[in-house]
This record gives structure tokens, sequence and C-alpha cells, in this order.
């Protein structure tokens, strides 16, 4: 994808990798992460001016996209955590409890991939593993509706709008491995 194309979303994937990166570093369960913390991490401090010198205007819009962008990947369900309150003429929160990315925001960042696309190459590989069954464990007419049937589930599947197919796809796939 181009970067330029969609800066927004590529400084949301940049931030749950180092979200995720400082969560997988941390040895307690639930670290705090203090919004100056986060501000560092993401190493958001605008470059020098021709002086030398960072404008304070520029420091202070940098640092507040930044904290605005951690807030609202909460809220959207990207990163599970627990927010500190904010206090009037502050930061928006004083600091996180940060529990990790949630399984959305894995898929952002392409570290998981979803219960749609899991349970479609499931059923291909149910399709193919009827074939190298020997015929004494199933007969090639029984081999031929099993793979036929997982077939037509997964063009089902696809020809349903994506919302309903993923949930689908997330209560078969939660059910198989007990999730």
């Amino acid at each position: 994808m181009n970067q330029n194309r969609y800066p927004e979303l590529e400084r949301r994937r940049e931030m749950l990798r180092v979200i995720n990166g400082w969560h997988e570093a941390q040895t307690e369960a639930e670290p705090t992460l203090a919004y100056y913390q986060l501000i560092e991490i993401m190493g958001t401090t605008p470059p020098p001016t021709s002086t030398g010198e960072h404008e304070v205007e520029a420091v202070e819009r940098s640092n507040a996209q930044t904290l605005n962008l951690f807030l609202q990947l909460v809220d959207e369900g990207y990163i599970n955590a627990r927010l500190g309150q904010a206090f009037k003429g502050g930061p928006p929160f004083t600091q996180a409890w940060v529990r990790g990315l949630t399984e959305k925001g894995h898929q952002l960042v392409g570290g998981m991939p979803d219960a749609y696309a899991q349970l479609i190459q499931m059923l291909d590989d149910i399709a193919d593993a009827t074939w190298t069954l020997s015929d004494k464990k199933m007969p090639p007419e029984k081999k031929r509706r099993a793979r036929a049937a997982a077939k037509e589930l997964q063009e089902i599947l696809k020809s349903l709008p994506p919302s309903v197919a993923g949930a689908i796809a997330g209560q078969i796939t939660g059910g198989l491995f007990g999730g």
C-alpha cells in the first residue's frame, strides 16, 4: 500500500507497532505508560527550525496529535488499555495501563489473520485433506461430497456481506478451537 496515499492509516499502524513492541518488552502483566512516555517512544518531537530551536506550538501540536491518536485507537478497540483520569488544562490522560493490542489491532498491523480468512483457509485444507485419506477410510464418492460441501460453504461465506461473513466465521472458528 502506498504510504503517501494513506498517511493516517500508516500513522495508526506505526503507533500500533510501537505500542506492541513496548508492551512486549515490559515485565508486568499490565504495564503503565505515562503520557510523556508515549510521546517519547513515538518520537513525535518535530525537527528543529532553521534556528535550531523547536517552535513551541509545533511541539505542542505534535504531542497533542500523538496523544489523541492513542486515545482514538483505544476508543476504537485497537489497543486494550485502561486510562488514568485527565485534569483540566492537562493532557487527555495521565497514564494508561496497557494490556496490549486487541485482535483488531493485530489485524491492522498484519500480525494476526482474521477469523474469516482463517475459516476460508481451513475449508480449503479440509477439501484437500479428504483426498489424502485412503479409500478404506473414505470411499471416493464420500470424498467428492465432502470436498464439494467444503467448497460450497466457502462460496456461501464469500457471497455474504463482510460483516456477516466475519461474524459467522468468528463463531465457527471459536467453536472449533474453544474460543
